[in-house]
């Protein structure tokens, strides 16, 4: 830990001063702001965020580089005060203290958790806070950056609002006590914090009175409407008004009655520790309009419950709740709360409520009120109207208010499949479902095999814990083994039914109903969407969701209004690639409004068609492209992610086929984009794929027959084996002539380059060459003349080593002239663990570590696997 001794450190809060008796030279602008994002962080902040905070406009390098000027600076001026390593920096944790906005802010915290508890302490808590705040984060800095400027202007903003509702507070309490001078300077404090604010304006009014200066406190309230109207717009509020009648009459102003309300019953939480402590964390800092945003059954009432019960019985805040199921308006909401504090809620206006709820002290739980979203504004207004009034609302989508601070509540992690026994029952989704479980009267073994069923059917649900609850209830019935296959049965109905909620469940309600109402508000043309995406499989594109999902027309907008109420999860892949997809629980209840509608056949068709014409068009990679895209550019990996993205949809639509009778179209598909099966590593599939459709001869044209027997031959071929070396040699020879003769150039030259490949395993090189003159000749993309020769040329099976040396050289020239970067990794691999046989090219060769940076640039994962056997290979030469 760092001594700081006599260290020289800036003063944050207000003016810029050094405490030290010589101060010396202070610390440059972004050495200060620096020190202030440290001061204010509760982590390590990573270097490359105070590089883009300070410097925006400069690279990276460059932004890193000035970021280690600054921290030299610091270092000279307070050693021992940062904590560093190579990606980020921190504040030791032993001096934080010695910053005024760190003290100011712990100080903060401890004073407004005494007062709300009325500690007998609490009075001279909240004078040490507030005379700690001696002013603005850095108020005389000008920020040297537009950025780095936002982000003052934030925290500035921040941390005035705390010392704002410590002042009121202060004053409050001084005011109950008996106030003295002390008291009228804290006020004046306050009322120049928030020249504006009502509540501050009102501590003044009542010192001033309480302290015998009744003329002094009319004559500012008089001022301060002027001002208010000219500014604001807004005359006092009837409370205010009562207070300035009261103080011209020489009489004092009344306390107003606190309120306590029944809470739901306390329930335990698992997994969710995190989330409370960041609530906690949010409230602490002073937010006061808090949101936990999240999907349907994901947890946000009982965190929000779970915070309430905290929050009453630790700190003894007060607390009501608001059950926004019901409450569709702003004037329901307005008598719903009021019922909540025990107010009358008769033609009671929001003004009114405000005015009920000014000086007290209390915790409002809005609870489900996704109907409100629209009246955000008007929560937001009543929370700046009270200044000791904290909402904490649940709701799917953010109320997009400047003082709401947004938690999002995401679903229980699900441990991956390989994981033992021991990790399975720590983890939070199966731990949750074995709690709910045994207090169901199911008691579960903890063997690797249960807990390995537990963590399937928790993933079937998503890992939303009402999802989870509600399975676990049912295994007293149906076991757990029963209640995994009704979830994999992929019938909306019966996984709805077994989602709602029963007897034994723990809400009153199940997922059914939550998701219900969630939906129930949608416009129809989104509630369209919306149930017809439960066709669409794993995560899909826009263009796929406007081609099934929108009759055609765009889709957009329902979309992101889907997205905004996380009904749809958006999901951002490699290369910034965006994609949509439904939570399985969600996508069932979508299944069963689609069968509702009687849809169902004609879009379960479209989803199908759509997904096997993407599949078709996956090679060549170039037709990918928009029309007059350049031919010269070939890009392989863009088109594998695709691919593997649309695999769960590809799959649907292959079942689908089968179930319906259509192996032609199938067949059509799988000649057509088959070779993508084994780029992207998933051979195996493909070839079962390919066998079932094959099965399906009596369906099939001689033609489609063939073109699937030369894609199985490929995929026999990659997997290696006698006997799959036989099997695809059988295919070649009986299904070649037929794609020569009879199929269309692009898909003949496809197929023929797989051809070559096999003859070349299994020894038919003279055949191999021949089709390889024909791929030569034939016109269209020329990925394929250059695979055709790679394969010609690779030294596994060549006559002639040092001929296949200079014709790989040759490939891998024309490799990089049309850009195409698998083919040269493959070349430069092939090439390099040839050793001293390859010294004699012309074309540079990359060395294996350069190779995998490459594929891991790239993001091609197979490229990855055989270089890094290559690196094993060499050092096991050395």
């Amino acid at each position: 830990m760092g001594d700081l001794g006599d260290a020289r450190l800036p003063t944050l809060l207000g003016p810029r001063s050094m405490p030290h008796h010589d101060p010396g030279p202070g610390l440059s602008r972004r050495a200060t702001v620096v020190l202030a994002v440290l001061a204010l962080a509760d982590h390590r902040v990573p270097r490359a965020r105070l590089a883009a905070l300070l410097w925006p406009g400069s690279a990276p390098s460059t932004g890193r580089g000035n970021l280690r000027v600054v921290v030299n600076e610091i270092r000279q001026h307070a050693p021992g005060l940062l904590l560093t390593d190579r990606e980020s920096l921190a504040i030791d944790a032993d001096q934080r203290e010695r910053l005024d906005v760190v003290r100011f802010q712990r100080l903060a915290r401890r004073a407004l958790a005494l007062h709300t508890v009325t500690d007998v302490s609490a009075r001279g808590a909240l004078h040490e806070a507030a005379d700690a705040y001696t002013g603005d984060l850095l108020a005389d800095l000008a920020p040297p950056s537009a950025p780095s400027a936002d982000w003052v202007e934030r925290e500035q903003d921040r941390l005035r609002a705390a010392a704002v509702r410590v002042l009121i507070a202060s004053v409050d309490a001084d005011l109950e006590a008996g106030p003295d001078a002390s008291t009228r300077r804290r006020a004046e404090h306050l009322t120049a914090l928030a020249p504006l604010s009502e509540p501050a304006h009102g501590c003044l009014l009542r010192t001033l009175a309480a302290l015998g200066d009744p003329e002094t406190a009319l004559a500012m309230h008089a001022a301060w409407v002027r001002r208010s109207e000219a500014e604001l717009g807004i005359a006092p509020s009837p409370q205010t008004r009562a207070v300035v009648e009261q103080i011209a009459r020489g009489r004092g102003v009344g306390a107003v009655p606190e309120v306590r309300r029944l809470l739901p019953p306390r329930r335990s939480l698992v997994g969710r520790e995190r989330d409370l402590t960041a609530i906690e964390s949010l409230l602490a800092d002073g937010h006061r309009l808090v949101t936990l945003v999240g999907p349907a059954g994901v947890g946000k009432s009982a965190l929000a419950n779970e915070m309430a019960h905290r929050r009453r019985e630790e700190l003894g805040e007060p607390v009501a709740v608001v059950d926004g199921e019901d409450v569709d308006d702003l004037g329901g909401l307005v008598a719903a709360v009021a019922t909540a504090v025990g107010a009358a809620p008769d033609s009671l206006t929001s003004e009114a409520l405000a005015d009920q709820l000014h000086e007290r002290s209390l915790l409002l739980v809005l609870d489900g009120i996704d109907d409100l979203v629209e009246h955000g504004p008007a929560i937001a207004a009543l929370v700046d109207a009270c200044p000791y009034l904290v909402v904490l609302a649940t709701i799917q989508t953010p109320l997009g208010q400047d003082a709401e601070a947004v938690h999002p509540v995401v679903p229980l992690a699900i441990p991956a499949e390989t994981t033992d026994a021991a990790a399975l029952a720590r983890s939070p989704a199966v731990r949750l479902f074995l709690v709910r479980a045994e207090r169901a009267g199911v008691r579960l073994a903890r063997d690797r095999s249960t807990l390995a069923t537990v963590r399937s059917l928790c993933q079937h649900v998503d890992g939303l814990p009402l999802g989870v609850e509600l399975a676990a209830a049912r295994a007293a019935v149906l076991g757990v083994d029963g209640v995994l296959a009704a979830l994999e049965s992929g019938d909306g109905d019966q996984v709805m039914d077994l989602l709602g909620p029963g007897r034994t469940a723990a809400r009153s309600r199940g997922l059914y109903a939550a998701l219900a109402a969630a939906t129930r508000r949608l416009p129809d043309r989104t509630q369209t969407v919306f149930r017809r995406l439960a066709t669409l499989r794993g995560a899909v594109d826009l263009e796929t969701v406007r081609t099934v999902c929108g009759d055609g027309d765009s889709v957009l907008d329902d979309v992101a209004d889907l997205v905004d109420r996380r009904l749809v999860l958006r999901v951002v892949g490699v290369g910034g690639t965006v994609r949509f997809r439904q939570l399985e629980t969600t996508r069932a209840f979508a299944s069963k409004l689609l069968d509702d509608s009687g849809e169902r056949p004609v879009i379960e068709e479209r989803a199908a068609v759509t997904a096997l014409a993407r599949l078709a068009a996956t090679w060549p990679p170039s037709q990918l492209g928009q029309e007059g895209a350049d031919p010269q550019t070939i890009e392989t990996l863009p088109v594998v992610r695709r691919f593997r993205a649309d695999l769960p949809a590809v799959r649907a639509a292959l079942a689908w086929c089968h179930h319906h009778g259509r192996a032609g179209q199938a067949a059509h598909a799988l000649a057509s984009g088959g070779s993508v099966w084994w780029v992207a590593g998933a051979t195996s599939e493909g070839l079962r794929e390919v066998d079932r459709v094959v099965a399906s001869a009596a369906d099939l044209s001689d033609v489609q027959e063939a073109q699937c027997r030369l894609v199985r031959a490929a995929l026999l071929v990659e997997l290696g084996g006698d006997e799959n070396l036989a099997r695809a040699r059988h295919d070649v020879d009986a299904a070649v002539d037929v794609v020569l003769r009879d199929s269309d150039p692009e898909m003949r030259t496809a197929l023929l380059v797989g051809a070559v490949r096999v003859d070349c395993a299994t020894g038919a090189r003279a055949r191999a060459e021949e089709l390889a003159r024909v791929i030569e000749d034939a016109e269209g993309d020329p990925r394929w003349r250059i695979a055709a020769r790679f394969i010609l040329a690779h030294p596994q099976g060549h006559p002639d080593p040092s001929i296949a040396v200079q014709s790989l050289a040759d490939v891998l020239a024309d490799a990089r002239a049309y850009r195409y970067q698998r083919m040269e990794l493959m070349c430069s691999f092939v090439l390099r663990m040839l050793g001293p046989a390859a010294d004699g090219i012309d074309e540079p060769l990359p060395d294996l570590d350069e190779m995998l940076a490459m594929a891991s640039a790239n993001g091609d994962e197979q490229a990855e696997m055989w270089l890094l056997a290559g690196l094993g290979l060499r050092a096991a030469r050395r």
